[in-house]
C-alpha cells in the first residue's frame, strides 16, 4: 500500500512547470491521457496490420513513464533525454523507491531504454498528449507554449514515421 500511496504524489506534480500556464495539469492526469491515447494507437495497429500490441506492457509503460518525477518534479523532454544516465543514478540514490516491488523499480530504471513497439507508442503518445495540451493552452490565449508545442511536434513526427498512426497524424496536422 505504501508504494501506491507514493505513486499518488503524481497527482500533485505540476506539468510544464517551466512555462506560464493557464490550465495546470498534473503528471498523473498527463499519464492517464497518454495511456488512453496508447489504447487507440494499439487498436489501430491491430486493425491495420493484425499485429497484437502487448497492451499490458503498453499500459504499464504509459502509466509509469514519468513516475520518477515524484522525486525530480517535471523535467522537460529535451532535458530528460540528455540527463537519462545521471537521472538513473539520482533515482537509485533516493529512498523514495527503495521498498517498491522489483518490477516497478525495474520499469522506473530501465523502462525508457527498450526498443519495443510498446515503448515507441508510449513515446509518440507522450509527445502527442503534450501537443494537445499546448494546443488547448494556445486556444486559451497562451502564446508561451508555442515553442514547447513545436519541439513536441518535431519529436512526434519522427516517432510516427515508425508507427504510421492516423490518430497521431491527425494531431500532427491539426492547426489551432
Amino acid at each position: 500500500m505504501e508504494t501506491i500511496r507514493k505513486l499518488r504524489k503524481l497527482n500533485h506534480v505540476r506539468r510544464c512547470s517551466s512555462f506560464p500556464i493557464i490550465h495546470e495539469t498534473s503528471v498523473a492526469e498527463h499519464s492517464y491521457h497518454v495511456a488512453l491515447m496508447c489504447i487507440f494507437v494499439a487498436e489501430e495497429i491491430k486493425e491495420g496490420t493484425g499485429y497484437e500490441v502487448d497492451t499490458s506492457k503498453l499500459l504499464k509503460k504509459a502509466l509509469l513513464h514519468d513516475v520518477e518525477e515524484i522525486i525530480t518534479s517535471d523535467i522537460p523532454h529535451p532535458v530528460k533525454k540528455y540527463i537519462r544516465s545521471g537521472l538513473r543514478d539520482f533515482i537509485s540514490s533516493s529512498t523514495e523507491f527503495e521498498e517498491c516491488p522489483n518490477w516497478l523499480y525495474n520499469e522506473i530504471m530501465n523502462g525508457h531504454e527498450d526498443d519495443s513497439l510498446e515503448s515507441k507508442i508510449v513515446k509518440a503518445c507522450d509527445m502527442a498528449e503534450l501537443v494537445l495540451y499546448c494546443l488547448d493552452e494556445m486556444k486559451s490565449g497562451n502564446t508561451h507554449v508555442e515553442s514547447m508545442r513545436d519541439t513536441a511536434l518535431q519529436v512526434l513526427r519522427a516517432c510516427n514515421e515508425n508507427i504510421q498512426s492516423n490518430y497521431l497524424k491527425e494531431i500532427i496536422e491539426y492547426e489551432v
